[in-house]
């Protein structure tokens, strides 16, 4: 057993306390998918009495290394995530950048519980890695066994819930998740999300897509590179603001949901000669598009 400590500002917890239970529940799904998961399945556990007693997140992506389990739980703001722009294994979209996604959990709970299994040099092994709210800064970091016959992949397991989250469970998650994560699911189509039984359906929350074909930028050594701006559109009045450009798509703050599709194609069109600003006006105009 291997207890490491970590450096928490005084009002690090409250803030993440403070954060919507679909969301933190989004982050815990975010990790995996960065761990290049193509599952993430969600359960509500009840009690004897059937409140609501732990949530689940189980992934079968890559885990964590148990030598690299200390500094990613140590050094928040320092996740590896940042010195790349996809994934290890199937370069996909990441998500977080700061490593602090994982401390969300405890706006759901007091106690929170990593179940890891890795692939250890061609043979799978597991450790387990506990906090407690109370002790956040202390990190608990189980040593590692063999584990053969094991599914690679984190488990997380949140207990002693804060209280009864009626919005988390499946008939109320799944349209909200659909939402958070109906791009991703668009563009990865190999990957699935699910919370209970229910399947999340990125048709749920797309209405209906468009592709603009925008002036080829330019590079240094003036090699044309295509640029598409895709405009969604929600099936319903969402907190979710989208775009989709570059590599894969991202989650951008909230914007009005006035935006006409007739407003895109004017503006695309009245910017046509300026390509080397035409990557800025795709991701600015996803977000800020002009009102009426």
């Amino acid at each position: 057993m291997e207890e490491i400590k970590v450096e928490v500002r005084p009002d690090f917890l409250e803030r993440q306390a403070k954060a919507q239970p679909i969301q933190a529940l989004a982050e815990l799904i975010w990790n995996g998918l960065d761990a290049d998961a193509t599952a993430v399945n969600v359960e509500i556990e009840n009690d004897a009495l059937g409140g609501m007693s732990k949530i689940v997140v189980t992934d079968n992506g890559h885990g964590m290394p148990r030598a690299d389990a200390p500094q990613l739980f140590q050094n928040l703001g320092g996740s590896w995530k940042r010195q790349r722009l996809g994934t290890l294994s199937l370069n996909r979209m990441l998500h977080g950048q700061e490593g602090r996604g994982r401390f969300k959990a405890f706006a759901l709970g007091n106690v929170v519980d990593w179940k890891v299994v890795y692939d250890n040099g061609g043979t799978l092994s597991r450790y387990d890695i506990a906090v407690l709210e109370r002790e956040i800064e202390r990190v608990r970091i189980s040593d590692e066994q063999p584990a053969p016959g094991a599914a690679r992949g984190v488990t997380v397991v949140i207990s002693e819930l804060k209280r009864q989250f009626s919005s988390l469970k499946p008939e109320n998650a799944v349209q909200e998740l659909s939402e958070i994560f109906a791009i991703y699911l668009k563009d990865y189509r190999n990957v699935s999300i699910a919370i209970g039984s229910e399947r999340i359906d990125p048709s749920l929350a797309i209405a209906g897509t468009w592709e603009f074909d925008l002036t080829p930028i330019l590079d240094e050594q003036d090699t044309p590179h295509s640029v598409v701006l895709e405009v969604i559109e929600c099936g319903r009045e969402t907190g979710q603001a989208l775009s989709h450009l570059g590599q894969g798509p991202r989650r951008l703050r909230p914007a009005r949901r006035d935006i006409r599709r007739e407003d895109v194609c004017d503006q695309v069109s009245c910017k046509r000669r300026r390509p080397h600003g035409q990557a800025a006006l795709a991701r600015h105009r996803t977000v800020r598009p002009a009102y009426p």
